[in-house]
């Protein structure tokens, strides 16, 4: 689903149904138009899906709350092994978290 242009609602979506799916073990959602409410379901998907291995994010944008949610789940996921949020918008006070 790499660069299909896709708005920040159908990426929230797409993300939500991920982290209901327990056989999928890599996404690539990169390149599209996520932005704030795509990142809520980066969230969540990361929190539920307890499969799901690899998942790529890149060249999407996030808000510093945004990163800190994202930073909070990572913290509890021990199944996701890589995530990519290369070339992606992040507030640098948001990165420190995510880094930390």
């Amino acid at each position: 689903m790499r660069r299909n242009n896709l708005k920040d609602e159908s990426v929230e979506k797409i993300l939500i149904a991920i982290s209901e799916n327990q056989s999928l073990v890599n996404v690539n959602l990169g390149y599209n138009r996520g932005r704030s409410a795509a990142a809520q379901g980066l969230a969540a998907a990361i929190k539920e899906n307890r499969k799901l291995q690899e998942l790529r994010y890149p060249g999407n944008q996030m808000a510093f709350g945004d990163c800190k949610n994202v930073a909070k789940v990572l913290e509890t996921n021990v199944t996701l092994q890589k995530i990519d949020l290369s070339d992606s918008k992040l507030p640098p006070s948001g990165l420190i978290y995510l880094i930390d």
